[in-house]
C-alpha cells in the first residue's frame, strides 16, 4: 500500500508537472502569438505608412504641374493679349492715316504728293 501510495503521488506529480508544462507551454504559444500580432500591426501602420505619404507626394506633384500648366497657360496668355494691344495699336494707327489722307485728298492735294505718305508703314 505504501508502495501503492508512493506510486500514485508520484504519477499526481508527474501528472501536475506536465500540466504546469502544458500551461506553460500554451502561455509562451499565446505570447508568441500577441508579439507575432504586434509585430504585424506594425508593418502594416508602417506599409500604410507608406502609402499614405506617396499618395500625399502624388498629390503634391500633380499640384505642382498644375500649376505649371496654368501658370503656363498665363504666361501665353499674357502674350496673346500683348500681341492683340500692339496689333489694335497698329489698326488704330492705319485707320489714322487712311483718314489723313482721306483728309487730303478731299483737300485737292494730287495723289503723287500722297505717294510717300501712304507707302509708309508703322514698325514698333
Amino acid at each position: 500500500m505504501a508502495r501503492q501510495k508512493q506510486f500514485q503521488e508520484k504519477a499526481d506529480a508527474l501528472a501536475e508537472q506536465a500540466r504546469i508544462e502544458r500551461e506553460d507551454y500554451m502561455n509562451q504559444i499565446q505570447k508568441q502569438k500577441q508579439i507575432e500580432l504586434q509585430e504585424r500591426k506594425v508593418e502594416e501602420d508602417k506599409k500604410q505608412a507608406l502609402v499614405d505619404h506617396s499618395y500625399k507626394i502624388r498629390g503634391q506633384i500633380s499640384n505642382n504641374e498644375s500649376l505649371k500648366k496654368q501658370d503656363r497657360l498665363d504666361y501665353l496668355e499674357e502674350g496673346r493679349k500683348v500681341r492683340e494691344k500692339i496689333d489694335n495699336e497698329r489698326q488704330k494707327i492705319k485707320d489714322i492715316q487712311v483718314a489723313k489722307i482721306e483728309d487730303l485728298k478731299e483737300a485737292g492735294i494730287d495723289n503723287k504728293y500722297l505717294y510717300e505718305l501712304q507707302k509708309k508703314t508703322v514698325s514698333f
